[in-house]
């Protein structure tokens, strides 16, 4: 075996080595050479196959046991009403002893222990603003709301393994681990979690460097830090190019940064677009009548090169949603009948026991009554009622745990269609602009509609470059969930 300082020689026949210059590159491998013909710009710039099974390596749940909820009280909210919440307890992650995360946690310190109180509402808001954070990921499914039994205990106790069981699915999903709304869920307090929460389109919250949270909000509205204490510090608005910065000197790190402004007449440009972005019910309802129009019109789609794989993969999911719905529900069906058999059990060793009393002592037909009742409600009830409970959690649960999972790669892939529309939608704006565009070429007096019609341009190039960048990462991560599922 050769160590890593050693070199091995040269076979005796081998050709010499030509030097090269100090000052050249050394040349990239062949895999990673350009190829000489340009790239069809008909077809959208799709994912690249070989990056989908370049993953990082799952870890099990077992490793995210700093991650629980020991315990629920019941408290009351501003308006009298009753409501359950969840103590989420959060250590910091156990030292690793080796390899690159062993450096990782030596460069950065770990964060502190925390404990926060949540409600049910706000570990469904978590479960949303994962999809949104990283659309494409298979979310874990989350406990199904019950407004019936709510506050029954054993409820109450179902609900919060499960919840917990939640956080340390999110915590060890290797899309999701690092997400800032994960983050604010576990550790925030609950001034910052609110920002979090009732932040606008638009925002991106980050952590400074002392703890502070804070939110930008693009399109001329001010930005607020949040600090570990529950006080809001003003964020004045930052010149064009640099990092805003909090009234407590806090750096909002999460900033959009300035993008380079390239010349119009590119395939697409990635020039920063010069309006705030859409906001308002009113303008999602067009958006959304827009694309709708846009599909309904008969104009194709986009292409990228890996449509097959994705055409596979919702027939896969749609196969695989049919079947495990099936298995399903003969499981539900299953534990049910050993349910009703388990209390059928009880109610007739209780009916023989009250026949042999009937018959009485002295009777044969009394005893016997009485020893085949005992039996029956000592034997063969529990027998089935424990059958039953061991249905349910080794057969029922797991499956239909396994048709939401299913579900959710639906969603994901109904978030990939949602962007390639979007993306579709972007050129064809993107090819109006350019042809208004030509029409004041070679014309005198119009030069304030020919300048509006150039910033018009470039925003709609900026919104295709973005909607191109969120269609391919939602192409690739759906990719590698797919290597994973």
């Amino acid at each position: 075996m050769m160590t890593d300082d050693s070199t091995p020689a040269p076979p005796a026949d081998a050709p010499p080595a030509v030097p090269m210059p100090e000052d050249q590159p050394p040349a990239p491998p062949v895999d990673e050479q350009v190829p000489s013909a340009a790239p069809d710009a008909s077809v959208a710039p799709g994912p690249v196959p070989e990056q989908s099974t370049v993953m990082a390596a799952p870890r099990s749940i077992d490793t995210a046991n700093y991650i629980t909820v020991p315990e629920t009280c019941q408290l009351t909210d501003n308006m009298g009403m009753k409501f359950t919440a969840y103590r989420v307890e959060v250590k910091p992650p156990p030292v690793q002893q080796n390899g690159d995360d062993a450096a990782a946690q030596q460069t950065h310190p770990q964060p502190p222990q925390t404990a926060v109180l949540r409600r049910y509402r706000d570990f469904a808001w978590l479960h949303t603003a994962l999809s949104k954070e990283r659309p494409g990921a298979v979310v874990p499914p989350m406990p199904e709301k019950n407004a019936v039994t709510r506050f029954d205990s054993h409820f109450v106790e179902d609900r919060r393994s499960h919840l917990e069981h939640f956080l340390r699915r999110a915590d060890v999903h290797p899309e999701l681990h690092d997400t800032r709304c994960l983050d604010a869920f576990l550790r925030a307090d609950d001034a910052a979690f609110n920002t979090a929460k009732n932040a606008k389109p638009g925002t991106v919250p980050a952590t400074s460097a002392n703890g502070d949270v804070v939110c930008r909000v693009t399109g001329g509205m001010a930005g607020m830090s949040v600090n570990g204490g529950g006080r809001v510090a003003p964020v004045a608005p930052a010149p064009e190019g640099t990092a805003p910065v909090a009234a407590n000197g806090a750096v909002m790190m999460g900033a959009v940064p300035p993008q380079p402004s390239i010349s119009p007449t590119s395939a697409m440009g990635n020039v920063t677009p010069g309006a705030s972005p859409v906001r308002g019910v009113k303008a999602r309802i067009k958006k959304l009548f827009s694309e709708t129009k846009t599909q309904l019109a008969g104009k194709e789609l986009v292409h990228s090169p890996d449509d097959h794989l994705f055409d596979e993969i919702q027939a896969y999911a749609d196969a695989l949603e049919k079947q495990m719905k099936s298995a399903s529900a003969r499981a539900t069906s299953l534990v049910k009948k050993n349910k009703d058999s388990g209390a059928d059990y009880a109610e007739l060793g209780a009916v023989l026991a009250t026949l042999g009393q009937a018959e009485g002592d002295g009777s044969g037909s009394g005893s016997v009554l009485r020893a085949v009742g005992e039996t029956v409600s000592t034997n063969l009830a529990p027998v089935a009622t424990q059958w039953a409970e061991a249905e349910l959690t080794k057969l029922d649960e797991p499956l239909h745990d396994h048709v939401k999972y299913v579900a959710a790669l639906r969603y994901a892939i109904e978030q990939r269609s949602n962007r390639r529309l979007t993306y579709t939608t972007a050129l064809n704006k993107l090819g109006e602009k350019r042809a208004a565009l030509t029409k004041f070429h070679g014309s005198y007096g119009v030069d304030m509609k020919r300048y509006d019609a150039e910033m018009s341009l470039q925003r709609a190039e900026a919104a295709a470059e973005k909607a191109r960048v969120d269609f391919e990462d939602c192409s690739q991560r759906l990719l590698r969930e797919m290597d994973r599922f």
